[in-house]
C-alpha cells in the first residue's frame, strides 16, 4: 500500500507540474463591417501546429496549448 501511495503521488506531481506550462486561447471573428459572427473560418496560431475553425457564433478554442505569445491568422 505504501508503495502504491509513493506512485500515485508522483504521479500527481508530474500531473501538476505539465498543467502548469499548458494553457487555452478562446475567442471569436466577426465581420468589420457589421460585427456579424463568421461561421467556419479557419483560425491558425502561425508557426505552430495549431488549427481550429469557428462555430456558428463565430468562437474559437485552442485548448491545452503550451503558454507563450502567439499570432493568430485567420
Amino acid at each position: 500500500m505504501k508503495r502504491f501511495l509513493i506512485i500515485f503521488l508522483g504521479f500527481i506531481i508530474v500531473i501538476q507540474s505539465y498543467a502548469q506550462y499548458r494553457g487555452s486561447l478562446h475567442g471569436w471573428v466577426v465581420n468589420k463591417n457589421d460585427q456579424s459572427p463568421i461561421f467556419g473560418a479557419s483560425v491558425i496560431l502561425e508557426n505552430t501546429k495549431y488549427v481550429t475553425l469557428t462555430d456558428s457564433l463565430g468562437k474559437f478554442t485552442f485548448n491545452n496549448i503550451p503558454t507563450g505569445t502567439y499570432t493568430l491568422k485567420i
